[in-house]
């Protein structure tokens, strides 16, 4: 088994801001929700946590974990898709939709291209899926992130929006490997 939680809101996401690679802790809202999330999941099992380096990740893994005492291993490989120039700016700073389009390369202003994301994550998937064969892995990461690893399990859109879903905060998903 594969769980997947995308971290606790923060106040960019609030205000609707490209947060990226900015290290920001979660909101009060967002640390109720993780802890909330955290009481829902006390029952599951998980053999090791993969986290992203990110206070907002780290900050949920923890919450998580307290009922766990799994193996955490903190990777680069699940840090959010950086948006370059156009981090810390408002949604509407940039064309979103052409942005998620998996289909479409852009790389205006240094955004990470949705190939490049799915590229990282697949090979991590890859990698776990082959060394950890039979053990509940959650991964604790991002929305963009969240993304790949939907399309992983259920493929890509056919006309390339990856915007027609989203990762909830705080909100533990399963998959089968």
């Amino acid at each position: 088994m594969l769980y997947f939680i995308r971290h606790g809101q923060t106040q960019q996401n609030v205000e609707h801001i490209l947060t990226g690679r900015q290290d920001i802790p979660l909101n009060e809202t967002g640390i109720k929700q993780v802890e909330e999330e955290a009481i829902r999941v006390k029952d599951y099992h998980f053999d090791l946590i993969f986290c992203s380096p990110l206070k907002r990740a780290i900050q949920t893994c923890e919450a998580i974990n307290k009922y766990h005492n799994a193996p955490i291993i903190v990777t680069d490989e699940l840090i959010e898709r950086t948006y370059g120039k156009y981090e810390n700016k408002r949604f509407n700073s940039i064309d979103r939709e052409k942005c998620w389009n998996y289909f479409l390369d852009i790389n205006k202003g240094g955004i990470e291209t949705p190939k490049e994301i799915f590229g990282r994550v697949y090979a991590f998937l890859d990698k776990i899926k082959e060394e950890y064969k039979n053990k509940k892995i959650l991964i604790v990461a991002h929305n963009g992130i969240g993304r790949a690893i939907y399309c992983y399990f259920n493929g890509i859109p056919e006309d390339g929006n990856l915007l027609s879903f989203d990762m909830p905060n705080a909100k533990v998903i399963e998959y089968k490997w």
